[in-house]
């Protein structure tokens, strides 16, 4: 189960660094569902619990963030319903301090992902990287690690990609 549980973390590697070379924040949000449920299986079969719930609470705010200029998504309510969803989650998960790690990084996705301006939501997403990091190691996942490694990477490489022409020019 466990060499299952890596490979599935190394699938979601692909989709994740992915998602970032997407141009809009709905292009972004629309591969990140696709990563967070892929996530949630990596680390249901880890035994992670923390990790595997606040992935299908992140899957259920990028179908909300995703459909933001609908009026049953549209208000910024749904930012402080998610973070409140985390901290509670993460609380019941009964990791203890090792889920703080990752509560804090979909707190911060959070924030960003409501962000339209994909490259201001790019510069507030990277943060929540290492704090996965953290909760990856701690865990033993691989392809969480290494995704997070490449997330920071696409992050990194998008925010060049898709700067400012006139910063370009200067």
């Amino acid at each position: 189960m466990y060499l299952f549980a890596q490979i599935l973390g190394f699938a979601g590697i692909a989709v994740a660094a992915l998602s970032f070379q997407r141009k809009t924040t709905k292009g972004i949000l629309f591969m990140q569902i696709i990563s967070c449920l892929v996530f949630f299986m990596h680390f249901l079969l880890l035994g992670a619990y923390t990790g595997a719930v606040l992935n299908i609470l992140s899957c259920l705010r990028s179908v909300v963030f995703y459909y933001k200029n609908k009026a049953w998504a549209s208000s910024k309510a749904w930012i402080l319903v998610f973070i409140v969803l985390y901290i509670v989650s993460t609380m019941l998960a009964g990791e203890g301090w090792t889920g703080l790690f990752p509560m804090l990084g979909c707190c911060i996705q959070t924030v960003g992902y409501y962000i339209d301006d994909a490259q201001q939501a790019r510069k507030v997403l990277w943060i929540s990287s290492p704090l996965w990091m953290v909760y990856n190691y701690i865990n033993m996942s691989i392809g969480g690690l290494v995704a997070e490694t490449l997330n920071l990477a696409s992050v990194f490489i998008a925010l060049f990609r898709y700067r400012n022409k006139k910063e370009q020019e200067v």
